[in-house]
């Protein structure tokens, strides 16, 4: 016996199926695109109240906060961005009942605890890679941590703090310029006490005026070690270095009493709040780097000549 189904009705159900299939695999794309196009659309919001906040902070207004609490990674940026603007406003106050015992180099270095410019560059790093939520993350939790300390209001610190700042700083600067760090901490070390602030002057100077003004450089090096009495901290780059008679001009432009217009700032600050704190015996030696090939800035803690 031989049966005959009528094709049509046969392959009806199919389409159907088939028809329903493309509708319901269309609609979940339409719905994914809609998801991530808000997704972004919310982060650069937040990074606009983050921007215009930072822009008031700027030009003096240190009352600001943000009352805007989202409930996802930008929440703990908000916080640590009102901490930061409280820590600051006090920060200044203080400053203000120091001015008569303070010489000129403690109070610039107070003073200039705020870099708005290295935040902005950092923001829109943030902003280009949005659609990448692990590198928003990892950026925004640096610099949460990275402003955390920096607004702390502390005469001295444990050196793991000052090496977990220097980390954030440099995990930021990785990120943002491809540049590939080294940290090198002996362990009993790090329960010592310091002023804070001295590391990532010198990180920033190696970057800024080795690393950026050399094409190729992009090693830095952070190295914290044990002597017979004490302990020294250096910090090496494979930038453009220094020959002998720029060193020995540099070096007479740190040690000066009163910095002068165009010279290098972060150094001449640490140079001077080391030597007013510990003495002569720590003040910053600048030399070339045998083991990059750029510049090496060193001090000793508690160390002889």
């Amino acid at each position: 016996m031989i049966s005959y189904f009528d094709i049509e009705a046969f392959m009806g159900p199919v389409r159907w199926i088939n028809g329903l299939t493309f509708f319901v695999t269309f609609l979940i794309l339409l719905l994914g695109m809609l998801i991530m196009y808000l997704f972004y659309k919310d982060i650069l919001s937040q990074l606009d109240i983050l921007i215009l906040k930072f822009r008031k902070v700027e030009n003096g207004d240190l009352t600001t906060r943000i009352e805007n609490k989202s409930n996802n990674e930008f929440r703990y940026v908000f916080e640590q961005f009102n901490q930061m603007v409280t820590g600051v406003d006090r920060l200044l106050l203080s400053l203000n009942s120091e001015y008569q015992r303070r010489d000129t180099a403690e109070r610039k270095q107070l003073q200039a605890q705020i870099n708005p410019h290295f935040l902005y560059n950092s923001l829109f790093y943030i902003i280009s890679v949005a659609n990448d939520p692990n590198a928003t993350r990892a950026m925004a939790t640096h610099l949460a941590e990275y402003y955390q300390y920096r607004t702390r209001a502390k005469d001295l610190v444990l050196l793991e703090e000052e090496v977990g700042f220097a980390r954030s700083y440099l995990s930021i600067m990785a990120m943002r310029k491809s540049i590939f760090y080294e940290i090198h901490v002996a362990e009993e070390l790090l329960d010592e006490m310091l002023l804070p602030l001295l590391i990532q002057p010198l990180l920033e100077n190696a970057i800024h005026h080795g690393i950026e003004e050399k094409e190729g450089a992009h090693r830095v090096s952070l190295s914290i070690y044990q002597l017979d009495s004490g302990y020294e901290i250096s910090v090496e780059d494979d930038g453009k270095g220094l020959d002998d008679k720029a060193i020995i001009q540099l070096t007479k432009q740190i040690n000066q009493t009163h910095r002068k217009d165009g010279q290098s700032i972060g150094l001449w600050n640490v140079n001077h709040r080391l030597i007013n704190f510990y003495g002569s015996n720590a003040r910053l030696r600048i030399e070339k780097s045998t083991q990059l090939g750029g510049l090496k800035v060193r001090f000793k803690m508690q160390g002889e000549d």
